[in-house]
């Protein structure tokens, strides 16, 4: 293959992978839009009013603002605080799940410690859903600087039919937090 030829292969593969990512990025916004309704046009313009979402009376709304600042907003570290509250006291189990994703943007690769003790605490919850628990043991993975693997993610896919979590966790590592 000439170089001509591998040059046009890596154009067409960028031109690909671009193509891949607006459809990807058009996905989220629908997905925002169907959580956060018309409030997605003033939370696009204004970090401050997604923040203000956050204490939303419809869990569709707080679910879709922290969405946002996820996927949307850069990280923001002073809702640290506000992402762990909701995480461990929201009435809605998917918020909680996505104040978990917040809390791991923040700390994703930062070995930090007083966080995975969190995600730790969550991770052994009983009281938790199985899928709640399932993300906080990946989130704790991932502070930690470990790739999660794609059997893992496999394996918990099926938690919440199954009422279990795999046998697979190494729920030594998640104790040594605590």
């Amino acid at each position: 293959m000439s170089e001509n030829d591998q040059n046009l292969g890596t154009r067409e593969l960028r031109i690909q992978i671009a193509d891949l990512k607006g459809k990807i990025r058009k996905m989220q916004f629908e997905e925002w839009r169907k959580l956060l309704g018309l409030l997605l046009d003033e939370a696009i313009l204004s970090l401050a009013r997604t923040r203000q979402l956050l204490s939303s009376a419809d869990p569709a709304i707080r679910k879709g603002a922290l969405c946002l600042l996820t996927g949307y907003w850069p990280p923001c570290h002073e809702l640290d605080s506000i992402y762990r509250e909701l995480a461990l006291c929201d009435p809605d189990f998917d918020v909680r799940a996505a104040s978990v994703g917040c809390v791991l943007r923040l700390y994703k690769n930062t070995y930090d410690r007083d966080v995975s003790r969190f995600m730790a605490s969550i991770a052994v919850n009983a009281a938790n859903p199985y899928n709640l628990r399932g993300m906080a043991y990946v989130a704790l993975l991932d502070i930690q600087g470990v790739t999660p693997s794609f059997e893992l993610f496999r394996d918990l896919e099926g938690c919440s039919q199954s009422q279990s979590l795999p046998e697979s966790l190494d729920w030594s590592m998640v104790r040594s937090f605590l």
